[in-house]
């Protein structure tokens, strides 16, 4: 039968606003593994800076789960949100947070590593809403010149580690790789979802 998570996949706690010397808005992430310090382009790229933090001044991010992991590429979130009163992961239990209208393209900074860029649909540049990934690598070559550019509106000043860390963690495929397939299907593929050390956390059935 097929395990249900109660606390396995890694949480954005919250998102505080911080002070520094530098010019753009700063941030700090919590996640399960850590604190990471974060810089916002607001002036490189203002409407997206603007959009984003009306999911976090609306508290919209707090509690997602990271949802894809893809080594040496991008950790994503941003999106989903897990209430076990409501079901299972794969199932009820996991929903989107309420999205609102999709951001203008603002591409202008390429997509290096440490940078943080708007997630989007493909083939259509404008249709950015609430999810956003790190960048694990130098992905300028393939990011910057597909779909229209994707809009990098922030970096990571500290804390870098951390987003290493949780991308070098178990997947859910992974996981469940000697049992049947689908096991990681939800209302979106659950493949690349990072999961806490699966050793130490309880699962039912």
């Amino acid at each position: 039968m097929r395990k249900t998570f109660l606390a396995a996949f890694f949480l954005i706690t919250s998102f505080v606003m911080s002070t520094s010397a530098t010019s753009g808005t700063m941030l700090h992430l919590k996640t399960d593994l850590g604190g990471v310090d974060i810089e916002l382009f607001d002036t490189v790229a203002p409407e997206t800076v603007a959009n984003f933090l009306n999911y976090v001044n609306a508290g919209d991010y707090d509690g997602t789960f990271i949802h894809r992991s893809d080594p040496g590429f991008v950790l994503q979130m941003g999106g989903y949100i897990f209430d076990p009163a409501q079901g299972d992961f794969f199932a009820e239990g996991t929903s989107h947070i309420p999205e609102d209208p999709p951001v203008m393209n603002e591409f202008g900074m390429s997509n290096v590593r440490g940078t943080i860029a708007m997630a989007k649909l493909g083939g259509d540049p404008n249709s950015a809403t609430s999810e956003f990934f790190f960048n694990l690598a130098d992905n300028s070559e393939n990011l910057d010149n597909q779909n229209g550019g994707f809009t990098v509106f922030a970096q990571v000043i500290s804390g870098l580690d951390v987003i290493d860390a949780i991308a070098g963690e178990q997947r859910c495929s992974s996981y469940f790789i000697d049992t049947d397939d689908g096991q990681c299907d939800g209302i979106i593929p659950f493949d690349n979802t990072p999961l806490l050390d699966m050793k130490n956390h309880i699962y039912r059935y």
